[in-house]
């Protein structure tokens, strides 16, 4: 009977630790907030993306609604 392998070996992620350790790792989002304190639209250009789905899934709350893509 073959042996099974223990396949390989997963990665560790290490969660970013501090703020310092965030903006490295995301970006700084300070340099999108505007001086009344919300988010600038070049954010969700830059960082969001809209991907399709590969076929119509219900919505949770409301299962006659379907969604096809995602942001």
């Amino acid at each position: 009977m073959p042996e099974l392998s223990e396949g390989p070996t997963p990665l560790a992620l290490v969660p970013p630790c501090g703020l310092d350790e965030i903006c490295a790792t995301f970006g700084d989002i300070f340099g999108y907030i505007a001086t009344d304190h919300t988010l600038d639209p070049r954010w969700h250009t830059e960082f969001l993306d809209r991907i399709a789905l590969p076929f119509p899934m219900p919505l949770s709350w409301d299962r006659r609604q379907t969604v096809s893509a995602i942001t």
